[in-house]
């Protein structure tokens, strides 16, 4: 509601559907019984589609990452276009995509294409949560996340510890806490985040 603008687009994992749905009726662009029908036939799309799905989809995407790479093409279609059109304004093209899709081969592709051609005004938001629909995400994947995309010139910011954690670090125990979190193999903290609240 206040990041983005009228020329930025936006390609949402999977998960994310059911926000953006909810968003995009907020905004006047879907309909109480699409969402009410969400999966269902003729319902919302649990895989955003421009096709299916009525206005405020930018993306049509899907599993193994699509609208990840998409978002890195389309902004080099953008500045090809820029380059020829004078004056055409240009935005952001935003990709929020799960850990899990860091395993599809063509994230990767896409990060070397868009080395290889200077790409800009694209941003991915990896919601590093360790867990898939599958499974747990390897341990070691957060470590490597800033190498894999230094070494093709992105600038990576870590957003690791939400407000409430961070309000939690402050109590006597906080440290103990905080270093726990950081330690706590995959696995046991997918399912520990299952077992709820209590």
């Amino acid at each position: 509601f206040k990041a983005l603008r009228p020329q930025d687009r936006i390609a949402v994992k999977p998960h994310a559907a059911p926000v953006l749905h909810a968003i995009n009726y907020l905004l006047g662009t879907q309909k109480l019984e699409k969402l009410q029908a969400f999966r269902a036939f003729g319902g919302a799309q649990a895989y955003p589609s421009r096709t299916k799905d009525e206005g405020g989809i930018d993306f049509s995407t899907g599993s193994v990452g699509l609208g990840v790479g998409v978002t890195l093409f389309a902004s080099i279609v953008q500045d090809f276009l820029s380059a020829r059109i004078k004056d055409m304004p240009t935005g952001r093209m935003v990709a929020i995509m799960g850990d899990a899709e860091l395993d599809e081969g063509n994230v990767f592709e896409a990060l070397l294409e868009g080395w290889k051609h200077d790409v800009r005004n694209l941003w991915w938001v990896i919601d590093y949560n360790r867990h898939s629909l599958d499974g747990t995400v390897n341990d070691h994947l957060f470590q490597k996340i800033t190498s894999f995309f230094d070494t093709v010139g992105w600038k990576v910011e870590s957003l690791k510890y939400g407000k409430e954690l961070r309000h939690a670090f402050i109590g006597p125990a906080g440290g103990a806490l905080q270093q726990w979190i950081d330690d706590c193999p995959n696995p046991l903290y997918s399912a520990l985040v299952f077992k709820g609240g209590p």
